[in-house]
């Protein structure tokens, strides 16, 4: 259960769901798991919810991942 989804994620709590995720993302961008990080950051561009490709280029919070080859076709979208 390594990701927010799997634990029930934003459809287990639709009000702050989306939100727990975003930060989880944050926090496996600061430990130095940027896959996990990308995995939370995915489902998040599907949903309404203020993230979009556009923020995350130019959000400092995601600089760890901007030359992660995943992260730039996410951005690119």
């Amino acid at each position: 259960m390594g990701t927010w989804k799997a634990a029930g994620g934003i459809s287990a709590d639709s009000y702050n769901g989306a939100y727990f995720q975003h930060q989880l993302a944050r926090i496996y961008i600061l430990v130095g798991e940027p896959e996990k990080a990308l995995d939370q950051l995915e489902p998040l561009l599907e949903i309404p919810y203020y993230l979009s490709p556009g923020w995350l280029q130019i959000d400092p919070n995601f600089d760890p991942l901007r030359s992660n080859p995943r992260f730039q076709r996410l951005v690119a979208s």
